[in-house]
């Protein structure tokens, strides 16, 4: 089946004028509307394509609505779509119990009342994304166990083997290279560590829903900046920080959010030059969001990336040169998505990267 971003409908009527009316009655609707005057058409659009409702009426020429329905049920990709019949008022009860043996889920009566139709129809949109949203969660969350178990093996074979090492040779008395062993063991633990803090950052993000308030993000910014003072003066960093907007959101989140940037920014700094952070914002024309633009001239990324770094255990950089768990741009990009909000990257190698983050400014 093909996936689309917005959920579709299917509307089947036999009569062009009834079509055209469901299109004007559900032109408000954020909807992909798919309007096919045949049972047999509407069969073959819904192998093409998952659908959040049909709407079918009963009676049609060649394959009723009765028989379509039936021809629905009987394919594995459509057989839990839910069908709202489109009858006459004087429909008998023979008719509607065949309806709901065929799989109908509700009936509406001819004529439609507009009001009635939509909010059947914004329940099962609802559905719909929630079901498309929990797929999505599950997909996500068995990569996300895969990797995890992936990246934690590394450093418990390394400590597992650098133990036995130590136990060997401190029982043979041979305890010249011990030190050394333990530090790689003290490094293993401290990676192990690194992944675990990172995960649980990644699960708390959206596990219970934000308390938002009225933040200026400008004052959010220098506090996270305040965490890296060390940092600054001992390297020289210039950051700048343009005045930037009010907005409802969690401080927690946010501050995590540009907690992460500003540390991926030091971390992958030039050592050819200083580093300069640059952080601007604006409102955004129709008043309702805002944009802020987190610019660096650090080592940059390749820009055929720009997708990637924001999944879990994806990395722009090498793991070799720079340690890190992958998990922190992943803990930022759900963070922007739970307040409703979109983060992109763009990367040079060797000149920076450029994250820029778009948010309403209240949550309703």
């Amino acid at each position: 089946m093909i996936p689309l971003d917005r959920p579709g409908v299917l509307v089947v009527d036999d009569k062009q004028a009834n079509l055209l009316a469901m299109k004007t009655l559900l032109a408000d609707l954020d909807i992909d509307l798919v309007l096919v005057n045949s049972g047999l058409a509407a069969v073959e659009k819904t192998i093409e394509r998952e659908f959040a409702c049909v709407l079918l009426d009963v009676q049609m020429p060649e394959i009723d609505g009765l028989e379509t329905a039936a021809m629905m049920r009987l394919n594995e990709a459509t057989k839990t779509t839910p069908i709202i019949f489109i009858t006459a008022m004087d429909a008998d009860k023979k008719i509607m119990f065949e309806g709901y043996e065929a799989g109908a889920v509700d009936f509406l009566y001819k004529p439609i009342e507009p009001v009635l139709l939509k909010n059947k129809l914004k329940v099962f949109l609802e559905i719909f994304r929630q079901r498309g949203e929990l797929e999505r969660s599950n997909d996500a969350l068995n990569s996300f166990a895969h990797m995890a178990a992936h990246d934690l093996k590394a450093p418990i074979r390394q400590i597992s083997s650098y133990a036995g090492i130590v136990r060997r040779d401190f029982a043979s008395g041979k305890h010249e290279d011990i030190y050394l062993m333990l530090s790689s063991i003290s490094d293993a633990a401290t990676r192990m560590n690194s992944l675990v803090v990172g995960l649980l950052s990644f699960a708390e993000v959206g596990a219970t829903p934000p308390e938002y308030y009225t933040i200026n993000l400008t004052e959010l910014l220098e506090d996270v900046m305040a965490n890296f003072a060390t940092e600054i003066e001992e390297l020289g960093i210039e950051i700048s920080l343009a005045e930037l907007p009010s907005i409802q959101c969690s401080t927690v989140h946010l501050s995590q959010v540009f907690h992460n940037l500003i540390s991926n920014a030091i971390k992958y700094r030039d050592a050819k030059r200083r580093l300069v952070i640059k952080i601007t914002g604006k409102i955004n024309k129709e008043g309702r969001s805002c944009t802020i633009v987190v610019d660096d001239n650090g080592i940059g990324f390749d820009n055929k990336l720009a997708q990637d770094i924001f999944k879990p255990f994806k990395r722009a950089v090498g793991r070799s040169k720079y340690e890190g768990s992958g998990i922190g741009l992943a803990t930022v990009s759900k963070a922007i998505e739970v307040h409703k909000g979109t983060i992109t990257a763009f990367g040079i190698p060797e000149a920076g990267s450029v994250f820029t983050i778009t948010l309403p400014l209240t949550q309703k």
